[in-house]
């Protein structure tokens, strides 16, 4: 999400190694001028353009089960390494994931400490579209149990499709907790009316 880019202006290490769970492909949301490239170029090469321009990374290596250039891993299991990054982008793969505390798990152990975690996920519609839409709950609960301190947040709407993107710091470093519901808010309904 561009929009959130702009807000991390700033909280952006120089020369960031940078993992994507998920490579990243254009969707439309940045013009291929903009970064340098032509239109005529793919979608994941505009994607990675775009990285470049806005992180000037030193290091980008993808996961993905398909992608371009990417390590072809099945996110359900461990990463077969153990490096860390100061970036981690999920941006719209963790929900084709059927096991969710494996693939949070993964990104919180890829993210170096003090290292951002960034992610884009279907939060309601979305009909389909992958096995999970993510409730304000999870994020809020999971980010409390590990410390996380959340740096942006904002969300896009296409019909009835929300998107919400969100960044978090990995403040600790520490192994993953797997995170508990401290209250249930009453349900009404209207959390994700217009």
């Amino acid at each position: 999400c561009v929009v959130l880019w702009g807000m991390l202006k700033g909280r952006i290490p120089e020369s960031p190694a940078v993992l994507e769970i998920g490579e990243a492909n254009w969707y439309g949301d940045v013009l291929p001028g903009e970064v340098g490239i032509e239109a005529s170029e793919d979608a994941f090469a505009i994607a990675k353009a775009y990285y470049r321009k806005v992180l000037g990374y030193r290091l980008l290596h993808s996961i993905d089960m398909n992608g371009r250039t990417a390590l072809v891993h099945d996110l359900n299991r461990p990463l077969p390494f153990s490096r860390v990054y100061d970036i981690v982008i999920n941006t719209g793969t963790a929900e084709h994931v059927f096991d969710q505390r494996q693939v949070f798990e993964t990104i919180h152990n890829a993210t170096r400490e003090g290292g951002l975690m960034v992610h884009s996920f279907p939060i309601a519609g979305c009909t389909d579209h992958g096995f999970y839409t993510y409730s304000p709950c999870l994020m809020r609960e999971l980010a409390r149990a590990n410390k996380y301190e959340l740096l942006a947040a904002t969300g896009t709407v296409s019909g009835n499709d929300k998107i919400g993107h969100l960044a978090w710091q990995n403040t600790t470093g520490n192994a993953v907790v797997v995170p508990q519901q401290r209250e249930a808010v009453p349900i009404t309904g209207g959390e994700f009316r217009n």
